[in-house]
Parts: structure tokens; sequence; C-alpha cells
């Protein structure tokens, strides 16, 4: 057993008492049979509820369990998981089961064929909302047109990384984060599996509309800076449309003798141009406000308790 090769499987949890035990009673069957030395990794990342005391009772697989001081977030959380993992390879899995156990074999296999990273990607989100769909769709659409790094859209958080990706990711101390931005941004050789998601049958999503806005937001402001060049096209555009128009006004005033008058265009212009001014500055201050938060270098998280069941 001590030559076979080490595989962590890591899971962030928040509130997941209902999931847990369905979880772990559906990895051990996938796990069992496989020629590597497997451990479980669980993440608790500030629950209110037993996940944490459920965790810790967990049989059939050696488990560490790690619980957060507070409520972190999930991608500081899976953070946690990495720095924990001293394993050949770690995969990724929520306990949710929408991206299916039955990918690890796959993942696996690939792995062996010499990928670094090998990740989910859904073929379909028919069991998903209409409106998170759509804003799912617009946000990867947008995403990938603006940033450096490219990856499939509705690619999953399922995935395998292999050990110089872990130390790789380890390096990485953004506090503002989106993961699989990162996962990508580290390069090295990827390949994508694709599987159909199925529908939620335990516990319910932590992900609301502002938690989704606050994972675009990180996603933006982590890996493109083009917003900011757009308000210097536009400015400069508006610039020269304005140097012209007072051009063209002040030939208008010497060749004929008068000259537009008119308070509502003027309040318009005024107001427009606020408007602009307001917009860029809080562009601006969002990529501030990113710059002040890495220069206090205050750590991702704290850990309060480990728990560690070696079921031998």
């Amino acid at each position: 057993m001590d030559d076979l090769k080490s595989v962590e499987i890591l899971v962030p949890l928040f509130n997941e008492e209902e999931s847990l035990d369905v979880f772990v009673k559906s990895l051990i069957p996938i796990i069992t049979d496989l020629p590597y030395n497997f451990s479980l990794t669980l993440v608790d990342d500030g629950s209110t509820d037993s996940t944490y005391l459920k965790a810790c009772k967990i049989t059939g697989v050696p488990t560490k369990v790690i619980q957060l001081s507070r409520n972190y977030g999930k991608e500081r959380a899976v953070q946690c998981g990495i720095d924990e993992s001293h394993a050949d390879a770690l995969i990724l899995f929520d306990a949710d089961l929408q991206d299916p156990l039955e990918l690890i074999p796959k993942f696996l296999a690939e792995w062996e064929l010499g990928y670094d990273i090998v990740y989910g990607v859904r073929v379909n989100r028919d069991k998903d909302s209409y409106l998170k769909r759509t804003t799912a769709s617009f946000f990867y659409f947008i995403f990938l047109k603006l940033s450096s790094v490219k990856f499939p859209p509705h690619t999953a958080d399922a995935r395998l990384m292999s050990r110089r990706v872990i130390q790789a990711l380890k390096n990485m101390r953004e506090t503002q984060r989106f993961n699989k931005g990162l996962f990508h941004e580290v390069g090295f050789k990827s390949k994508g599996v694709e599987f159909h998601r199925p529908m939620r049958k335990y516990g319910k999503s932590s992900y609301n509309p502002s938690k989704m806005i606050e994972y675009a937001r990180d996603a933006f402001l982590g890996f493109t800076t083009k917003p900011l060049y757009w308000s210097i096209y536009a400015g400069s555009t508006l610039a020269f449309f304005s140097t012209l128009l007072a051009f063209f006004y002040g030939i208008r005033k010497i060749l004929l003798g008068d000259a537009p008058s008119g308070y509502t265009s003027v309040i318009v212009a005024v107001l427009f141009l606020g408007a602009f001014q307001l917009i860029s500055l809080g562009i601006i201050g969002l990529y501030l406000s990113v710059v002040v938060k890495e220069v206090r270098q205050r750590p991702l998280y704290f850990i309060a308790e480990t728990h560690i069941n070696k079921n031998d």
C-alpha cells in the first residue's frame, strides 16, 4: 500500500449536514477498488449547523476535518485545503453531488496519461433555473472575452490537480479570489471531461444573488484591467468630439455672429459627463480597494480546530 500514489479528496463545507453522509456513502464504493492511497480532507467554512460534528464521525476512509474560525467563503476554504495538502494529487469536489463522483476514475485515468489538471465540464445546465442559466452564460461570455485566462464555459469546480499544480497554487495568496481563474493561471497540461449535471437532492445552495455578484466582481477585478482602459477610451472620445463641437460653434460665431443657446442641452451634457466621471471613479475605486487589501497581506483564513481520523 505504501508504494501506491496518494490522492486526497478535498471537500469545502458550509451547512452540509444533510448531504455529507450521502456524499461519503457514495464516495467509498467508488474509491475502494482504485489502486491509490485515498484520504479525505473536509474544510468546514464556519458552518452554523452540525456539519463539523458529523464530519468528525466519518468512518471508512482516512479523514482530516479542518474547522475555520469563521465563514471566509468557498474560495478561501478551498485554498485552505490546498495549503494542507501533501498528496501526489488533489481532487476537488462539492458535497452536494451535483458534480458526480463517477468522474473520479476518469480524472485519475487522464492524470496517469500526463495531465496536471483534469476538470469537469457541464454538457448542459438544464437542471438549473432559467435565471441561473442565463446569468451564468452571460458571465462566462463577458469574462472570457475580457480576461487573458481562457477555459471552457461552464467549467465545474470538480477537478484533479497534480502535485506541482498544488505547489504553484500555494504561492497564490490573493485576498479576492476566483479559483477557476487561478487554476488555469498556473498553466500546465490540462484536459476537460464532460458530464451531465443532475439536480441537487440534499441541502440548499448557499450561493444567493448577492454572493453571485461578489463572485463575478472578484473574477473581473482579479483577471482583467480592461474596464480601466474603457474609461480612458471613452474619455478620449468625448474629449475629441467636444473639441470638434467647440471648434464648430466658434467658427459659426465668427462667421454667422450667433451661437446656439439652451438650458436643457447644457444640463444634459453636464449630467452625462458627471455620470461618466462617477462611473469611472467607481471602477478605479474598485481596483484600488483590491490593491489596499493585497498590501495589508492579512492571512486568508484562520483554523479553529483540526480533527484527524485515520480509520486504520
